[in-house]
């Protein structure tokens, strides 16, 4: 009896056990297949491909930079404004013997006449201004180095200043008869001055439309 008794409970036991293990395996299997149906959701739906280049923003602000630039060069340019404002030049003083070829773009002149049969052409290029600056660097320039120059370069005789006084006022003569004359030289000085603003300002306007392009 006590034996039956024994295996009775050891059935039931046993049953029981058989039982929550059944109903384990079939919570595992109920959550494997929720997960396997989960899988094929998240498989279902479209992927990007990774090959696609990721999304992005694109500005057309212009950088600080070139704010910069163009309000430096509206500057510069009311200066040069005021420059040939300030040198502009009135007509040519009276006896000007010449006929002025001022070509836009070009940094020189040329003068044209006839006198006496000669065709004289002169051309006038804008004056080098001499600023303190030019004149600091020059004392500070250090000695040069010595070196030979094999090429043979014409001679050019000497300085206009270094020339015998009675040389110099025959050469003044023959160029005044001509028409270059002190008052020529003064006027022209003028006139180069304005052409130079002239361009340089063309130049700056140039310049700002290629920056705000």
């Amino acid at each position: 009896m006590a034996f039956s008794s024994i295996l009775r409970r050891s059935a039931s036991s046993f049953a029981s056990l058989a039982v929550r293990a059944l109903r384990s395996q079939r919570n595992c299997h109920s959550a494997i297949f929720a997960a396997l149906n989960q899988t094929r959701i998240i498989s279902s739906e479209p992927r990007l491909s990774p090959f696609l280049p990721p999304p992005f923003s694109y500005s057309t602000k212009r950088p600080s930079s070139d704010e910069n630039l163009l309000r430096v060069l509206d500057s510069e340019m009311q200066c040069a404004k005021e420059t040939v404002d300030h040198y502009r030049v009135e007509d040519a003083p009276n006896g000007f013997p010449f006929k002025i070829e001022d070509k836009p773009g070009s940094a020189t002149i040329t003068l044209l006449r006839e006198y006496a049969g000669e065709e004289i052409k002169v051309e006038v290029s804008c004056p080098k201004r001499v600023t303190s600056d030019d004149i600091q660097a020059y004392s500070d320039e250090k000695e040069s180095i010595p070196l030979v120059i094999s090429d043979q370069i014409a001679y050019e005789g000497r300085d206009f200043q270094d020339l015998d006084e009675n040389l110099q006022k025959e050469f003044h003569k023959y160029l005044a008869i001509r028409g270059i004359r002190a008052s020529t030289a003064n006027f022209l000085y003028g006139y180069m001055i304005n052409k130079g603003s002239r361009e340089y300002l063309m130049w700056l306007k140039m310049l700002k439309k290629f920056v705000e392009a």
